[in-house]
């Protein structure tokens, strides 16, 4: 029996001694590469593509790749990723030739926008980077447009990319295959006709904005390929953190009467899309923020694309909610139990840059204005219109703890 356990103790040193190692590889030694393929494409900057552009750009670039300090797409500290990924910067994809993609050719940001991998470093790009494989090549083109054009937000900007470091857990995750790069599509993928509603419902949903990947189970059982096969398809419940990393989880936007949006109205839907509150006056919990780029044509053809989707008959867990601390402000309080705080973090250094508010808009009044109506003062923002939905006092307690966090980081 002796003679037994000293050789399953050598036989679990072996087994833990090549672990080891494989995660000393893992960690210090493994970095895979792919072939690249780089298409020979030239895109033609039309008044129609960089509309379009603009558009999708903002949708699904700009939340990301756009810095509250510089306001231009020159990349951020992606703060809500979760610790257990690593530290993650977007990029400054501005039209710097050296810290930007001035010096790209078109076809090098098409393929990294297709598949994921890198047309020079020839590595994977991380998971959490937007891949748009089934995206229309005209839409594609149009976002190729605008990152050429002559728009503020992309104009070249001398920022030095800061590194990512992804943690162990991210580089085993690379390692057993579950992030990969995607295929390349093999023909043109054109856009479905904009009048039927259903079918172009489906392309903004599933192949443009990948409103599935969020609202379905679990980003690890998602399909990128084929959607519809994804875990909980639009059932909501995936875990997503806020600026807080408090646990919040999508809602189920099936058809679902019970759990789901079954019982909304098309009317119901545009609203709380646009405005950012839901029916019950509550704002809708970050990460989703107000569609403000999406027209309603578009919102209403989704409303009813997912009204043929499978109903998905499950609960989504309560989201953790902020606690307001011992001794706080009234505009503390403000900030938190409106939910100011989920996007804007506790220092107000997060989705923007509330600690230069108080420069900006050196006057409460100023701020106020700002908070009643956003698009007033920066048309096109996702920060929702809070008129009407706070008393005068919570206006002016807000203003003045927004302008402290300014005063505080200055000090």
């Amino acid at each position: 029996m002796k003679r037994f356990f000293k050789w399953l103790g050598i036989v679990v040193g072996v087994l833990a001694l090549l672990v080891g190692v494989l995660l000393l590889y893992i960690q210090f030694g493994y970095h895979p590469t792919y072939e690249v393929h780089v298409p020979d494409v030239h895109v033609e900057a039309t008044e129609a593509r960089l509309v379009r552009g603009r558009k999708l750009v903002l949708s699904l670039c700009a939340e990301c790749h756009r810095d509250p300090l510089t306001r231009q797409l020159t990349g951020r500290n992606l703060g809500d990723l979760p610790p257990i990924f690593g530290t993650a910067f977007s990029r400054n994809i501005t039209k710097d030739p050296v810290y930007g993609i001035g010096a790209w050719k078109d076809g090098e940001i098409i393929w990294l926008l297709r598949t994921g991998i890198h047309p020079k470093t020839h590595q994977y790009i991380p998971p959490w980077m937007i891949k748009l494989n089934s995206i229309a090549d005209e839409d594609l083109y149009s976002i190729v447009a605008f990152l050429r054009s002559d728009d503020e937000l992309v104009q070249p900007a001398q920022v030095q990319n800061r590194v990512s470091e992804a943690s162990l857990f991210a580089k085993v995750l690379t390692f057993a295959g579950a992030f990969a790069p995607l295929p390349y599509p093999s023909g043109t993928i054109t856009r479905p006709d904009t009048n039927n509603a259903v079918a172009y419902g489906e392309y903004l949903a599933n192949r443009t904005f990948g409103c599935f990947d969020c609202h379905s189970k679990d980003f690890a059982s998602n399909d990128r390929i084929n959607p519809e096969k994804s875990v909980g398809f639009y059932g909501g419940g995936n875990m997503m953190p806020d600026y807080e990393h408090l646990k919040v989880f999508t809602a189920n936007i099936s058809p679902d009467s019970t759990y789901g949006i079954g019982s909304w109205s098309e009317d119901t839907f545009v609203h709380t899309l646009q405005s950012g509150f839901k029916p019950n006056g509550h704002l809708l919990r970050y990460p989703m923020v107000r569609l403000s780029h999406l027209s309603e044509h578009e919102l209403r053809c989704m409303y009813r694309y997912l009204r043929t989707v499978p109903a998905q008959h499950s609960a989504v867990p309560m989201a953790e909610e902020s606690k307001v601390p011992d001794g706080a402000s009234k505009g503390e309080a403000v900030y938190r139990n409106a939910g100011c705080i989920y996007c804007h973090g506790p220092s107000g250094l997060a989705y923007a840059d509330l600690q230069l508010a108080y420069k900006k808009y050196p006057t409460d009044d100023l701020i106020i204005t700002y908070l009643k109506n956003p698009d007033a003062v920066y048309p096109g923002t996702v920060m929702p219109h809070w008129d009407g939905h706070l008393s005068d006092q919570d206006f002016s307690n807000l203003a003045q703890y927004v302008r402290s966090l300014g005063e505080k980081s200055a000090r």
